[in-house]
């Protein structure tokens, strides 16, 4: 007989210290699942007990032992685990009294849960389901997905956020948005969007037409789409459900979020011959950032980049000024500005204009390599080989070690650059939470 939940958890909030002990119960036995991939009970009882033994084990924000161990874990395994202790939890939390001892240790499982699974996720280990995006840059396969630990850390915030926590919920997203765009995971990236925008949206979230009316969301969705315009870029399409669904109504559970990712991504349009496409999603959100918030600085460089792709160049280097003004305490922004600029400029055939924004760029930051090869073959395609040779020389003598000769050119496409610090950030409210939920 199963054990009820309660016993499960006690059980596994006071197993005996030690990596053995964890070892012992987390490790399933994978010779006794079926041939019809049918699980015995007490195989699946072990399996839900090493689960709650990892969440308690787990010290925030490392791969530790019990990350390492879960992060082993094949993808039929977290599949069925997944959807037992999600309905497990669900079932509990309802029947639990709200402010109740009971109901704050549940809490505490489900935000240990999410965050054990959101560490395991943007370590790039764990399991993953087929991913519908694959970007290949430059020979480069990029943007590989689906994080199965982040489907499942965000199915446990659900829980949490469907009765209350919305903005804990928003601070997440946010968090692991930023920084799943820094590693330029794009494949992960897109599912992610999908989940945000269905956990802000709520009920509307059918609406495809209808974005939430969050900065931060649009922005990573502006993000996303500019990263997918990437030059050299090709989008390959894969069946999201090429996994086939047992029969059994556990292992299906996770399967029925598919259906519901195709409907509502249409808008993350991949086909490599609509570069277009990604084009106009990525004006529309930066466009929308720009009207809610004009003080908004890098959303406005960037809406004047894509404005000068779309081929009104005018306004996007006005749109570029104004967010280098805007941006006089973010050197990097300028930056953006400044090598944009150039770009434009040099475009319209207006050399001197685009020599003086690179020179601008390179002052801003004097150790990076990309306004010198941009002056460089600016000099060259003019004609003025002596400077050319001079700015040959000078990326020569640049430090060999990147650390040492940074260049926020290289994390342009990475979109935001405080996922550090929003990760930290979550990681002290919910940690807090999970000590004591008010």
């Amino acid at each position: 007989m199963r054990l009820p939940l309660a016993l499960t958890l006690t059980v596994a909030v006071f197993m005996a210290p030690g990596p053995s002990g964890l070892r012992a119960v987390s490790e399933p036995p994978r010779q006794q699942i079926g041939p019809a991939g049918h699980v015995p009970q007490e195989t699946a009882e072990r399996q839900d007990l090493g689960w709650f033994a990892a969440v308690e084990r787990h010290e925030i924000g490392q791969m530790d032992a019990a990350a390492e161990l879960l992060a082993g874990w094949s993808t039929d395994q977290m599949e069925r685990v997944g959807v037992r202790v999600l309905s497990g939890l669900d079932t509990a939390l309802r029947k639990a009294t709200p402010g109740s001892e009971d109901a704050r240790r549940l809490y505490r499982v489900v935000n240990r849960g999410v965050l054990l699974h959101t560490d395991i996720a943007l370590s790039g280990k764990g399991a993953a389901g087929v991913s519908n995006l694959l970007l290949a840059v430059d020979g480069r396969k990029e943007g590989l997905g689906r994080s199965m630990h982040l489907e499942f850390a965000a199915a446990l915030l659900k829980l949490n956020a469907d009765r209350s926590n919305k903005e804990t919920a928003r601070t997440w997203f946010r968090a692991v948005s930023a920084n799943l765009l820094h590693s330029y995971r794009l494949g992960d990236e897109a599912v992610l969007l999908a989940l945000w925008r269905e956990s802000a949206l709520g009920q509307r979230a059918p609406d495809l037409s209808v974005l939430p009316d969050d900065d931060a969301f649009l922005f990573d969705y502006g993000c996303l789409h500019e990263g997918l315009m990437a030059p050299g870029g090709r989008v390959v399409l894969g069946d999201v459900f090429s996994r086939s669904s047992a029969g059994s109504g556990e292992s299906a559970g996770l399967e029925r979020s598919g259906p519901a990712w195709t409907r509502k991504t249409s808008t993350f349009q991949t086909r490599s011959e609509d570069f277009a496409i990604h084009v106009e999603q990525a004006f529309r959100a930066y466009r929308q950032v720009v009207q809610r918030n004009p003080r908004a600085a890098e959303a406005r460089v960037r809406l004047g980049h894509i404005e000068c792709v779309r081929g009104s160049c005018a306004n996007g280097m006005r749109n570029m000024r104004a967010g280098a003004e805007l941006a006089s305490e973010d050197p990097a922004i300028r930056y953006y500005a400044a090598m944009f600029l150039g770009q434009a400029q040099e475009a319209r055939g207006r050399n001197e204009e685009a020599r003086r924004d690179y020179e601008r760029a390179a002052a801003l930051f004097p150790l990076a390599q990309s306004p010198l090869l941009a002056l460089g073959a600016l000099a060259d395609g003019t004609g003025d080989r002596s400077a050319a040779r001079r700015l040959v020389s000078q990326l020569w003598s640049l430090p060999v070690d990147g650390e040492h000769r940074y260049d926020p050119w290289w994390d342009y496409d990475g979109g935001p650059r405080d996922g550090e610090s929003l990760i930290r950030q979550v990681y002290r409210l919910m940690e807090g939470k999970a000590d004591d939920r008010q």
